[in-house]
């Protein structure tokens, strides 16, 4: 089986190679403009049970390179994913991520790097247990354009040989992964109904069990200092592809009340990486005569784990329920921060395509992934990991209150694992009057929208849900005879809604 996945800056497909008999992942490298493949340099992070490992940094020989899951890093990474988890099932369909970055200098001096960096999904169980081959090829259009630069393998001094290489580098006091054995609480759904003239609202929200789920890498980048700028940056932010990903169930509903606000939960491990990109330089003997940065700069953000109950060939993803917000309360004044609130009307929608939700109405969560993935990247549920992220920051450093500022609207996709079809799904029901204190009302549907437009491919952007974080409000001058709006309720007039 061949899996091709589109991207921004390459393209790539995935084989299975039974008739190999080397265990590992073999990265094969193409490119559509003549390349010299001992003048590409590649970086390779993994990520780990315990976080991020650099894997490889160098120079490529040939136009492939292979991970020997056999001997050496790569092995301990896998025995280390593998020891991880308890059920067989799980190690052996549990996926994870390398994250590589290429640097490519051409003969007439150019240096083009990757942009975004290269998810590049594996299971740990199969390259164990034989060949995994990876093919990349690089397009020259969505590839950066860097300065002018020398032969990068050598050039001569008066006194010695100096090599030119670029990395990437992360600044740990801007960055922040769950430590190994601890969860962060990570809001899937929130519905508010904050008026008490209002309908009962019923949800519900699934993941099928028969289908691949998973979440994807955010990477936001910066020409320029991100802190200098904070919090006003410019950012290209793009989706890559699953930095975890495995047979997940999940099924969840219930109702909120008038004047109820109601938070499904899960627990995750979830990583948040400022990076500067860095030149250096090194002498034949590796010594470094010089390291500055190119200006530059990034922030991944992913998810590591989640906390599942394993049933046979899948796992139940355990989320939690709550109608208290008081523990959400210091991330969502971030979420609200890095977001702004949009009024739904779906044309795609059965019912909300007048922008009202009447009494037995209801709106398919597919319907809005749909609304807004309009050029089919499948980014699904955006989980606020910017905002969880920024209240861990500035709870332990204040100072850093600027940059939480920028990522507090950076959002990672829990999705399924194609695009053909939506998986991830659920909806919101007005079910009016079912008991006394509430109300036979139409209501409008708001979402909270990421204050960033991310890049599809072709160059186009587009909006990203944030969560699935949805407010109620009342239709004024509607409802059941005899029944009114108590004072101070929040209620919209059709003819002033925004």
């Amino acid at each position: 089986m061949v899996l091709i996945v589109l991207s921004i800056s390459y393209y790539y497909t995935s084989t299975y190679n039974l008739g190999d008999k080397r265990k590992g992942l073999l990265i094969r490298f193409s490119s559509l403009i003549p390349v010299n493949w001992s003048k590409v340099e590649v970086q390779i992070t993994a990520i780990t049970p315990d976080g991020e490992e650099k894997l490889f940094l160098g120079f490529l020989n040939k136009s492939e390179l292979f991970l020997d899951a056999t001997k050496g890093k790569f092995y301990k990474i896998v025995q280390s994913w593998l020891n991880h988890f308890e059920s067989d099932f799980r190690k052996r369909n549990f996926g994870t991520s390398l994250i590589l970055d290429a640097w490519i200098f051409l003969d007439n001096g150019t240096v083009l790097a990757t942009e975004p960096c290269i998810t590049i999904p594996f299971k740990p169980y199969d390259v164990s247990r034989g060949l995994v081959i990876h093919e990349i090829g690089f397009e020259l259009e969505h590839l950066r354009r860097m300065f002018l630069n020398r032969n990068p393998r050598a050039f001569s001094t008066r006194d010695y040989v100096v090599e030119t290489t670029y990395e990437w580098r992360v600044v740990s006091e801007y960055s922040y992964i769950t430590p190994k054995g601890e969860w962060d609480k990570v809001p899937i759904l929130v519905v508010s109904n904050p008026g008490t003239y209002s309908a009962e609202i019923g949800y519900s929200i699934t993941l099928a069990t028969q289908q691949i789920t998973g979440f994807k890498l955010t990477v936001a980048y910066s020409t320029g200092s991100i802190i200098d700028q904070a919090p006003n940056v410019d950012l290209r932010i793009y989706v890559g592809d699953f930095t975890h990903k495995y047979t997940y169930a999940l099924s969840e509903g219930g109702d909120v009340n008038p004047g109820e606000t109601l938070y499904v939960y899960i627990n995750a491990r979830i990583a948040s990486l400022y990076e500067h990109e860095y030149l250096v330089q090194r002498t034949s003997a590796g010594v470094v005569i010089r390291e500055e940065p190119t200006g530059n700069e990034r922030i991944r953000e992913y998810v590591l784990e989640v906390e599942a109950h394993d049933e046979g060939d899948y796992s139940v993803l355990l989320d939690y329920i709550t109608y208290d917000g008081k523990e959400f309360e210091g991330i969502m004044k971030w979420f609200y921060n890095g977001t702004k609130e949009e009024k739904l009307i779906l044309s795609n929608s059965v019912y909300l395509d007048d922008g009202v939700l009447d009494v037995g109405e209801y709106v398919q969560f597919g319907e809005i992934f749909k609304n807004y993935d309009e050029y089919s990247v499948n980014f699904e549920i955006g989980l606020p990991i910017g905002a969880i992220i920024a209240y861990i920051l500035v709870s332990a450093n204040p100072a850093l209150t600027p940059f939480a500022m920028v990522i507090s609207g950076l959002l990672v996709s829990l999705s399924y694992g194609y695009s053909a079809s939506i998986y991830v799904d659920g909806k919101l029901r007005n079910c009016g009057a079912t008991e006394a204190g509430e109300y036979d009302v139409p209501v409008y549907v708001y979402m909270r929208i990421s204050k960033y437009k991310y890049l599809a491919p072709g160059g186009y952007t587009f909006k990203v849900p944030a969560g699935v974080m949805f407010k109620i409000l009342a239709v004024t001058g509607t409802g059941s005879p005899g029944s009114s709006p108590p004072s101070g309720s929040p209620v919209i007039s059709p003819t002033n809604a925004k």
